[in-house]
């Protein structure tokens, strides 16, 4: 007997349903784009950390991805790499942890 993963899989394979591609330029995901708005806005690890409840490691962790992703090095230059420069840190592109 198939798990039930495999038989939702199988049934949305069937009814032609793909999963969502992100919009979001260089493969960043939805996490990674809301943590580079708080790094483009100058928010410490630790404060990213209390926003958004996760822990330090992880925000540091979610920046590496980011940094590698944008090829960038450091956090100064991450918000003027493209796409960064984009509207994805821009102040009127909305936030849910505002």
């Amino acid at each position: 007997m198939k798990s039930l993963v495999e038989r939702v899989v199988g049934l949305q394979h069937e009814a032609g349903l793909r999963r969502r591609v992100p919009a979001y330029p260089d493969g960043l995901t939805e996490r990674e784009v809301e943590i580079l708005r708080f790094v483009a806005s100058g928010r410490s690890n630790h404060k990213i950390a209390d926003k958004l409840f996760i822990s330090q490691h992880t925000v540091v962790r979610h920046v590496s991805n980011i940094f590698s992703k944008i090829g960038s090095s450091n956090r100064a230059e991450a918000p003027r790499t493209p796409p960064a420069t984009t509207s994805l840190v821009a102040p009127s592109y909305p936030s849910r942890y505002a």
